[in-house]
């Protein structure tokens, strides 16, 4: 599975387009930019592992995934951890049970304050891959 994401200019957010070649490499590439907004090389991180798992239900496939890395960005701040890795149990245009892997870090370069509804809508385009706009609040 690829995908890839890309960050655009947006005044005080951050804007990140990311693209998938199904819906599980897209929300796989929203943690790692979400990781990569957050500047922690992961190179250079040597704290402790952590893992939680998310099991979340949404009204569309939008919301899904505005949740999920909402979710993703609660654990960021509860555990001070970085998540880069995603294994899903489950994936749904409405529903997902995924556990997500990451290590504990001493702080961030940049700090998210949330993930943001604002222009986003996940949509499958004419070549097969999925895309969505994920802005967030920084």
């Amino acid at each position: 599975m690829a995908g890839s994401f890309t960050f655009m200019d947006h005044t005080a957010d951050r804007r990140l387009k990311v693209k998938g070649d199904d819906l599980e490499s897209l929300f796989i590439e929203g943690v790692k930019g979400l990781a990569y907004l957050l500047q922690v090389d992961m190179q250079k991180i040597h704290g402790a592992s952590v893992k939680r798992t998310i099991d979340i239900e949404a009204p569309d496939t939008t919301s899904l995934l505005i949740d999920f890395l909402s979710e993703v960005l609660t654990y960021t701040h509860i555990d001070k951890s970085v998540y880069e890795k995603v294994q899903f149990e489950f994936l749904e245009p409405r529903h997902l049970k995924a556990r997500i892997f990451g290590h504990r870090v001493e702080g961030f370069a940049e700090e998210v304050k949330a993930v943001t509804y604002h222009e986003a809508e996940v949509s499958q385009v004419e070549n097969g891959t999925w895309e969505s706009m994920v802005i967030f609040d920084i």
